[in-house]
């Protein structure tokens, strides 16, 4: 399925939270730990999968009617302080580091497009030695607006200099989905185990639990693949 399906792009494009690392519930942890009591035990409100973090904090503020005597700062502040604490529960999605390696030994531009800001960015990616891989880095603080705008996809193209066909884009939320589409981008989702294809609308789009699936079939040689067939 995969084994030509990469030949015709020039750059590969990922998201981060959700997509090469699973921090989600990490960042959950942390959300839960500055609102609990006062908040989610009264009227559960996280946010949406792939908000920005600051996004995060306005929707559960203005969600919960919460008046709070400090600021929405002071919050991104507390929370990313107990998401650092935290960040070795974060792990690299399965199967990505092999395919990652494949894209550069092929020539393949490897760029990490997140809604995270700069500082948390570099956090995780340097803790998991990932740094390497990536041609450029694109977060929260070059955008004015996150998405779901198409905004960071759109600087991506500029920054690559590549047309949109030659441009394949892995996302796991509706909201980087949303913005890669706007952006006309070609993408393949990482499935969260909570959502399933039709949460992402009626686009035709190729749908993977982690990306050793990929590896799997970049792997598969001729006679591996007859001795699948004559076995079945």
């Amino acid at each position: 399925m995969f084994k030509n399906f990469f030949d015709g792009y020039e750059a590969v494009i990922f998201d981060l939270d959700g997509t090469i690392v699973h921090s989600e519930s990490v960042w959950e942890d942390s959300l839960e730990e500055v609102f609990l009591p006062e908040i989610i035990s009264v009227n559960p409100y996280l946010g949406e999968r792939g908000q920005d973090i600051k996004s995060k904090i306005y929707t559960i503020l203005k969600k919960n009617s919460f008046r709070s005597s400090i600021s929405e700062d002071s919050y991104y502040e507390l929370i990313t302080n107990k998401f650092t604490k935290k960040i070795e529960e974060v792990e690299i999605t399965p199967g990505f580091v092999d395919f990652v390696r494949y894209l550069k030994n092929q020539g393949k531009k490897v760029v990490l497009v997140t809604n995270s800001y700069s500082i948390i960015t570099n956090k995780i990616i340097e803790d998991l030695h990932l740094k390497e891989y990536f041609d450029f880095i694109l977060t929260a603080d070059d955008v004015n607006i996150p998405k779901p705008a198409p905004d960071i996809y759109k600087l991506a193209l500029l920054k690559l200099n590549l047309s949109k066909d030659k441009v394949l884009v892995f996302e796991d939320s509706v909201n980087g989905a949303n913005a890669a589409e706007l952006a006309g981008l070609h993408m393949i989702i990482i499935l969260p185990d909570n959502h399933k294809p039709s949460d992402y609308g009626s686009k035709n789009r190729l749908f993977i639990d982690n990306f050793e699936v990929i590896n799997d079939e970049l792997n598969r040689d001729v006679d591996t693949f007859i001795e699948d067939f004559f076995s079945r």
